[in-house]
């Protein structure tokens, strides 16, 4: 029955697996970042938005 050598194949597989893994990462923390940039700009443009409104109830 003849050997066959299946280590150079996984090690193959475990490379691929191992830079998809690192570009799904990375698309996450990218993801994350952009989430998070945008909350802060919701959230500003909102207070911005309500000091305008109070400056107009002062005046």
């Amino acid at each position: 029955m003849p050997r066959i050598n299946l280590l150079p194949w996984r090690e193959q597989q475990r490379k691929i697996r191992r830079r998809e893994f690192g570009l799904a990462a990375g698309a996450a923390v990218l993801a994350a970042i952009l989430f998070a940039l945008g909350g802060k700009l919701l959230y500003a443009g909102w207070i911005d938005s309500q000091a305008a409104k109070n400056d107009l109830l002062k005046t």
